[in-house]
Parts: C-alpha cells; structure tokens; sequence
C-alpha cells in the first residue's frame, strides 16, 4: 500500500474513532428511593416502569421502558439505581423537545406524583 493511501487511512480511522469516543452517551442515570405508605424503606425485586413526557401532568408520553421479570429493580433499604434506555433505546429526537418531565409507576399502582423535570447535565 502506498504510503499517501496510509496515512489518510490513518486519519479517517482517526476522525471515526475520535467522534465515536466523544459521542453523548444514551442513557441516563437514574437513582432514588422508594418508601411505603408509612415511609418504610421498600426491599426486594419491583417492576418499574419509567417513561419521558413533554409535559409535567398529562401531556405525550415520547418514551418507556419496564423493568420487570429478570430485570426487575432491587431495592435496598429503598435505594436504587438504574440506567434509563438500557431496555428501550433513548432516541436523541425526544431531546430536541423541552421541558421533559420523568413519570415513575411502582408495580401496578398507578404513576407517581409530581413528575420530575429533566434537566440538561454535562458528562465526563
């Protein structure tokens, strides 16, 4: 291979791997804590379903996703952490909408209240 034909091989790869590297993640890290009704920390496995509106009370739900089954959340003394889009991609559209608002459901009650509003936050 001719040594021109290298090196701008080189730096294509470059520039792809450079992009790839400082690409927005899609995920969004989620912690929180859940209590009972006489503020007990909750224990064990919960489905959860966590879904992004356009709107803090009704509104257009524009993404979900359900641990539930095997990936179920495991709470311990309520706590919990989860990595929102690992089950249900989160297309990068949904973010050109603003204000967003985070609805949670707990099993099969029905969602929690108020919905939380997403915030921009930088990465590392």
């Amino acid at each position: 291979m001719k040594p021109k034909k290298l090196i701008a091989l080189l730096v294509i790869a470059s520039v792809l791997l450079v992009n790839y590297a400082l690409s927005v993640p899609n995920l969004i890290s989620y912690q929180g804590k859940l209590t009972d009704s006489s503020a007990a920390p909750l224990n064990g496995s919960y489905t959860l379903k966590f879904s992004i509106y356009n709107s803090s009370s009704d509104g257009i739900e524009l993404w979900s996703e359900t641990y539930t089954g095997a990936s179920a959340i495991t709470l311990t003394k309520g706590h919990f952490f989860v990595n929102l889009g690992t089950i249900t991609s989160l297309n990068r559209v949904i973010f050109d909408t603003n204000p967003l608002f985070l609805g949670i459901t707990v099993e099969s009650d029905t969602e929690m209240s108020p919905r939380i509003a997403l915030q921009s936050v930088p990465f590392a």
